[in-house]
């Protein structure tokens, strides 16, 4: 994969155009085992979470567009809610709650892209 994105990134800048970002891929820390325990898979999701993100700020700070006067409210609000979330996911009944949740999010999020398409759609034809 390394290869392909080297090769890649030079027939761009012999093209002269900007070379697309390597693609990173992860695998999975083990194989999907039944009555196998999350947990490795948690901790790995959360450290792709974490360099993605990183990796997000640091081009967003090289563009020069971010306002720093959010960052701290937005970092705060994700801390409360990331505590507040662990706590709560241990009670009894919250992880089915949890899930229904979360696919109402899916959902809503997926009918913003819908909409989105659509209005660029309508608005390139």
């Amino acid at each position: 994969m390394l290869q392909a994105a080297k090769a890649s990134a030079a027939k761009a800048a012999k093209e002269g155009e900007a070379a697309a970002a390597p693609v990173v891929a992860v695998p999975p820390p083990a194989p999907p085992l039944s009555n196998k325990d999350f947990g490795d898979f948690i901790a790995a999701s959360l450290a792709v979470a974490c360099v993605t993100s990183a990796r997000s700020l640091q081009l967003y700070r090289r563009e020069g567009i971010i306002r720093a006067s959010l960052g701290g409210p937005i970092a705060l609000g994700a801390l409360a809610g990331a505590v507040a979330g662990v706590h709560t996911v241990h009670l009894p009944g919250m992880s089915q709650v949890g899930q229904r949740v979360m696919g109402a999010i899916l959902l809503l999020t997926a009918a913003r892209f819908a909409r989105d398409v659509a209005r660029l759609r309508r608005g390139l034809g």
